[in-house]
């Protein structure tokens, strides 16, 4: 997340306003799903490569800890088909885990 926010070059939040807004955006989620996910194609801007990179940026941060796969992995897709990409080419193409070493030692 850090590195989304670092990226973004528009008005910037505090960290509280930030947190604000997830937990808003994720209240109207439980509310109305279906009404929350229909919106999203009217918030994205028309430039496609915008919405690319929009929709690499939540692939980066869903696959920082995990491979995303199961139910992630279709909702992801879900998603990907509002912003108008194609999931398969950014998942070829981004993929941000590592292998776990569980000998591996910090420096």
């Amino acid at each position: 997340m850090r590195n989304v926010r670092r990226k973004d070059t528009g008005t910037r939040l505090t960290l509280t306003e930030f947190k604000m807004l997830v937990r808003e955006q994720f209240f109207m989620l439980l509310l109305d799903q279906e009404g929350a996910l229909a919106a999203i194609p009217k918030l994205l801007p028309d430039n496609a490569s915008e919405r690319h990179a929009a929709f690499t940026a939540i692939r980066e941060v869903l696959s920082a800890s995990a491979a995303i796969s199961g139910e992630l992995a279709k909702r992801l897709k879900r998603v990907a088909e509002l912003f108008g990409v194609d999931a398969n080419e950014v998942s070829n193409n981004a993929s941000n885990v590592a292998p776990f070493d569980p000998k591996a030692k910090a420096s």
